[in-house]
């Protein structure tokens, strides 16, 4: 399950559930601060979203499409405060910032109001947030730490090729040392590849082969953790993604070439874990349950972190060779 595409979805019904049976809808704007941040040491800039549960004099559904009663715009301060090893500390500021990527949809668009900073988090570092609101004076917290490094144990450390063998028809397994902080894993496979198009343009494409997400036990790391595949799925999933399924694009393809694997590691700490776990109702309800927090102290929502890794090996001649003998794939042979 790709549980990182859940996320957004998550924060939406979120919103949505804080509409509760015991807040009056008669009365204006009441306030309740709805935090989303998620950090990770992959990034540049730090982002941050604060919103309001929405109620007022209106539909909920009208109101949640005003602006100004979704967010608090410069009416908060948000800072975050980085504290490594040692105890020093520094404090960031976010700015107001505007995504315009938004679709259209109940909530207000196509502008979505987020709070930024330039920075890059440091795994050995804590992260306390705190946001101030001007008018009221009303204080939200929250702490986080950042999923820690960690490494694949097969293919083994030092391993630089991989193959999927088609005699080899036992199952088979990916496996990996847990993350200090991480909580859950999503692991896809990637397969990149390039293709020559006539009149000869060249590209890299790439096709992903997606495998069920892994929990561990606990967040301290060093755990054996794993998958299981049969090396048939690979050459499966060639089939199946590779071609192109519109017939004149495919074929224009003149040939292409093996390039490498990425084993693809997205690993969320246990504040979000338990955020998508909760906020998460069956597809296509909206259940009538009290608005959740997992880590946020006078508010609802979650500041947490995640952690992207990729481990890339280069494809064996094995597996190049039976890509060659799959013709409709058009791989050329390997040289040597």
């Amino acid at each position: 399950m790709q549980f990182f595409r859940f996320i957004i979805l998550s924060l939406v019904l979120l919103i949505a559930w804080s509409c509760k049976q015991d807040i009056d809808l008669t009365e204006n704007y009441k306030d309740i601060p709805v935090v989303y941040g998620i950090l990770s040491q992959n990034d540049t800039v730090l982002y941050l979203r604060v919103n309001k549960a929405y109620s007022g004099d209106n539909n909920a559904y009208i109101i949640a499409g005003n602006p100004d009663s979704s967010n608090y715009g410069s009416n908060i301060d948000v800072v975050i405060e980085e504290v490594n090893k040692a105890g020093g500390s520094r404090l960031m500021h976010l700015d107001t910032t505007t995504l315009f990527s938004k679709d259209s949809g109940t909530f207000y668009y196509p502008g979505q109001l987020l709070y930024a900073v330039k920075a890059i988090p440091d795994p050995a570092s804590t992260y306390n947030l705190r946001i101030q609101n001007k008018v009221n004076g009303h204080e939200v917290t929250a702490s986080t730490r950042l999923v820690q490094d960690f490494i694949m144990t097969k293919p083994a450390p030092g391993d630089t090729a991989i193959n999927f063998r088609k005699t080899l028809a036992t199952q088979q397994k990916f496996e990996w040392l847990s993350a200090e902080y991480g909580k859950l894993y999503q692991l896809i496979i990637a397969f990149y590849f390039k293709e020559t198009s006539s009149p000869g343009d060249t590209i890299m494409r790439k096709i992903e082969w997606t495998f069920n997400s892994v929990r561990s036990s606990t967040n301290q790391g060093g755990e054996n953790l794993s998958v299981n595949y049969y090396n048939s799925d690979f050459y499966y999933n060639c089939n199946l993604r590779v071609p192109y399924p519109d017939y004149l694009k495919e074929e224009a393809v003149i040939s292409r070439k093996p390039d490498h694997i990425g084993f693809v590691f997205t690993v969320v700490a246990e504040d979000l874990c338990n955020y998508l776990d909760i906020s998460n109702p069956p597809a296509g309800f909206l259940l009538d349950e009290p608005a959740f927090s997992a880590n946020i102290t006078n508010g609802l929502g979650v500041f947490s972190a995640r952690y992207t890794k990729e481990f890339s090996f280069v494809i064996g001649k094995e597996t190049q060779l039976y890509l060659w003998n799959m013709p409709n794939l058009k791989f050329l042979k390997p040289l040597g």
